[in-house]
């Protein structure tokens, strides 16, 4: 699980600071994150900070800024339910009495959103959203994912490469949770399909650029996650995968975060007690990975 924090150093005041301001009428915030009634210098309560919230999870989720007046929906992504848009727009009212009215309101409502009931996978097969169809594979064990029937499971698949292939940024949230899901549900699949699935998860999970850092976390548990549990053909993919990923990459040019999660993979792998054929190949590159970080500085180690 991942924790966000959210910090703003750049209005930290001492508390004599702080009165002198407010004696002053001076409004402290930070320009389009205000609610209307901080704006106005009014007495503020904790639907302010809703209000705060409800700009940035737009932002999250947009990559842009809020249109003041204008609001753009985000269901025009199929990977994001409407109950989201409804969700925002109940954070950011002017009128704060119409508000959200706190942060406990906000989680139950967010959690209804992305849990919602959905249609039968064949009306989701054959009409759904993006959205519902990860909802539906969620509760899906690997082997029940393998009993479905051939044509929905081949429609699934054909469905994932889809939005993998796609040059629309706005669907990679859409194709992280559909690798996240497959990694660890396709593994009982035939041996072609999961290396459909696998192969860009490695791509994803350590080499593949968004913005301004590389990588998701979430595919990299996913992977650890496949490489204990997974047995036969499965296994055999992974770890073929997974050596010729590595057959390229020079460990010592690779980021501290890399070192640290493709040592954490390779030791999963070898403890999968089906590890037998690839054993020595595995214990030679996690050697490589500990000389690399030995040659690092200590500093660099700690705080990657």
């Amino acid at each position: 699980m991942q924790t966000a924090y959210l910090v703003d150093f750049g209005i930290a005041l001492s508390r004599e600071e702080a009165r002198r301001l407010t004696e002053t009428g001076w409004v402290l915030g930070t320009p389009g994150y205000m609610s209307p009634e901080h704006i106005a210098g009014l007495p503020l309560d904790a639907r302010a900070d809703i209000y705060s919230m409800g700009i940035t999870f737009y932002e999250v989720l947009a990559g842009k800024r809020m249109a003041p007046g204008n609001y753009e929906e985000l269901a025009s992504n199929e990977s994001i339910p409407p109950s989201i848009d409804d969700l925002i727009l109940d954070c950011t009212e002017s009128d704060k009495n119409q508000r959200l009215a706190n942060a406990r309101v906000f989680c139950t409502r967010l959690a209804g959103a992305i849990t919602q009931p959905t249609k039968p996978l064949s009306d989701v097969l054959a009409h759904g959203k993006l959205h519902e169809l990860a909802i539906l594979i969620e509760e899906y064990s690997p082997s029940a994912f393998k009993a479905l029937p051939a044509g929905q499971r081949v429609l699934i698949m054909e469905k994932v490469n889809g939005v993998l292939l796609s040059d629309d940024e706005r669907l990679d949230l859409a194709g992280e949770r559909f690798l996240e899901l497959l990694v660890t549900r396709g593994v009982f699949i035939d041996v072609e399909s999961y290396r459909e699935i696998v192969q860009p998860a490695i791509q994803w999970a350590f080499e593949r650029k968004f913005d301004t850092y590389v990588g998701r976390p979430s595919i990299r548990k996913a992977l650890e996650s496949a490489a204990l549990d997974s047995r036969d053909g499965a296994f055999e993919v992974l770890t073929s995968e997974l050596l010729a990923h590595l057959s390229t990459v020079d460990f010592d040019d690779k980021p501290e975060w890399y070192l640290h999660s493709m040592r954490g993979l390779l030791q999963t792998i070898m403890a999968n007690p089906t590890c037998e054929d690839v054993a020595l190949e595995f214990g030679k590159l996690l050697r490589k990975i500990n000389k690399a970080q030995r040659a690092r500085p200590v500093a660099e180690r700690l705080n990657w």
